[in-house]
């Protein structure tokens, strides 16, 4: 139960009703631990309002997004053999070509999970009661139930995939499984998510503009070992509209892809 900040007779009443619950119903107590975790000492969410954008310092970093994928020998991602080659095969492609810059982003189809936010896109929070909501500007919805429930049984893969989320003090933690093998693991590329992905994220607010990112994805067809990474974000003024049309073939380089969509 939330409680108006300041409003001390409502917080006696919430003191009463605990006692209440945990006596006549422990289980109901022990359910909405995992949501009421989601408030801090002074009953409010930590501050993810408005609009964020992956800093340029993070797309700048050594082991940011391009350079992990695209230049470069990526030494520090644990790739297995196989993925090693094909990551090798795409650093050494030419700049400014097709092969090299066509993604599901460039195509307005969403990049999924963790893909998306490789990407300098615009994106926010909604926080609700048992269920955070991500959207960014491509049109991508990601559902993030911290309700406490466990994932459905024969979930089918889906680009966002299907995630659980709670608290940890100030960190939003956010187990993702069943992530569409068409999905980007990485910002370009041919490395995609495959039926054994599993992505945790963990999200901490540094201050009213700053948000840290930690990334660990599992995969033992892809990864030798977790590959873990980090990005921040910053916030930006404003809002934004969805501003793609899914399949769109102009890629951005001067080109455009005449091939008939699958």
């Amino acid at each position: 139960m939330s409680v108006p900040r300041g409003n001390k007779h409502w917080m006696n009443v919430a003191g009463v009703l605990g006692v209440a619950l945990a006596m006549l119903a422990p289980g109901l107590v022990s359910a909405a631990a995992g949501q009421e975790a989601a408030f801090d000492p002074a009953g409010v969410w930590p501050d993810l309002s408005g609009t964020w954008v992956i800093t340029t310092t993070s797309m700048d970093d050594p082991h940011g997004p391009y350079q992990t994928c695209c230049t470069g020998s990526g030494d520090w991602v644990p790739f297995t053999p196989k993925y090693r080659k094909i990551h090798d095969d795409f650093a050494h492609l030419p700049e400014f070509t097709v092969a090299k810059n066509t993604n599901n982003m460039t195509n307005c189809i969403s990049p999924g999970v963790p893909g998306t936010l490789e990407h300098p896109v615009l994106f926010e929070f909604l926080l609700t009661p048992g269920r955070v909501t991500l959207i960014t500007i491509d049109g991508s919805v990601r559902r993030i139930w911290t309700d406490g429930r466990s994932a459905p049984e024969d979930l089918a893969p889906s680009p966002q995939g299907y995630s659980l989320g709670h608290w940890d003090h100030r960190t939003l933690v956010i187990r993702t499984q069943a992530i569409s093998h068409r999905s980007d693991l990485l910002i370009a590329g041919n490395i995609k998510d495959t039926s054994k992905t599993v992505v945790v994220e963990r999200f901490t607010v540094v201050d009213a503009q700053h948000l840290n990112l930690e990334v660990t994805v599992t995969d033992p067809d892809i990864f030798t070992r977790p590959y873990v990474y980090h990005r921040a974000f910053m916030k930006v003024p404003g809002t934004f509209d969805v501003g793609c049309t899914a399949n769109n073939r102009d890629n951005g380089v001067g080109e455009v892809d005449l091939t008939p969509p699958e």
